[in-house]
């Protein structure tokens, strides 16, 4: 049975956004409000985040009062840390994933296939109209195209499992060109909301850029996406913001 606040949904709004664990560039300071104010702004159903902090405050409290506090909705979430470490606050980060929509159910996974680079991988299930998504989330290794070569191909085999219609939202680190991390079993899967959308729906000249100065020669790049399968994309653009060091994707799906 769908949960009656998930019925009638014309779209689902899935935001993706790396908060740098709540850092400001502009302040030097954490300013957790700054960044749930914004999301909060764009009316999201599920909101994706990676680098989430217990470590200098509790970020999933604090975000998901924010958000029920500025929406009038109740929000709940799920939070994956990135790394085997044990201790409550030191070095604890990781990814989360929250949502307003009710009846759904969550798995999750510390992936160390590649023991020196384990990384989060978070799920959710939920129903939605007359249909049945799966969004998930990860966060892969930002220095080396080789490691994240080997990183895709364990995610890709723990999103194996899920459904025909899916969302996969994240920092992936890698350049929209860089084949060793889209490799041809990957895009034969998945498809770049981004480019589906580009040419009916972007603004022009837009090329996506979540990052600046991230190439080597200190230009932006495309470095967070939100890959489908089984998904129409209806509308989707970057929120430029300094409210962390990466910008923020809002991207409309077409429920069936």
């Amino acid at each position: 049975t769908v949960p009656p606040g998930n019925t009638g949904l014309k779209r689902l709004r899935v935001f993706n956004w790396n908060v740098a664990q709540g850092f400001n560039p502009v302040t030097n300071l954490n300013d957790y409000a700054l960044q749930i104010e914004l999301i909060a702004s764009v009316n999201p159903d599920i909101v994706t985040l990676q680098e989430m902090s217990y470590s200098d405050a509790d970020m999933m409290t604090l975000y998901i009062n924010g958000l029920n506090a500025r929406t009038g909705r109740t929000w709940h979430g799920y939070y994956q840390r990135a790394n085997a470490e044990t201790t409550p606050a030191t070095n604890n980060t990781g990814s989360a994933i929250l949502t307003w929509l009710t009846g759904d159910t969550a798995t999750q996974a510390l992936i160390s296939d590649n023991p020196a680079h384990p990384f989060e991988a978070l799920h959710i299930q939920v129903p939605v109209n007359t249909s049945v998504l799966d969004i998930s989330t990860t966060h892969l290794y930002a220095w080396d195209p080789a490691v994240r070569a080997t990183l895709i191909l364990s995610f890709q085999t723990w999103l194996s499992t899920q459904g025909s219609l899916r969302v996969v939202a994240g920092d992936f680190n890698a350049f929209p060109g860089e084949t060793s991390t889209w490799n041809t079993n990957w895009k034969n899967e998945y498809t770049d909301a981004w480019l589906t959308a580009t040419g009916w729906l972007q603004p022009t000249g837009d090329n996506g850029f979540t990052f600046d100065k991230r190439t080597a020669t200190g230009n932006p790049e495309r470095i967070d996406y939100e890959w489908t399968k089984g998904m129409t994309v209806t509308e989707m653009f970057v929120v430029k913001t300094r409210r962390s060091d990466h910008h923020a994707l809002v991207v409309d799906y077409q429920v069936p």
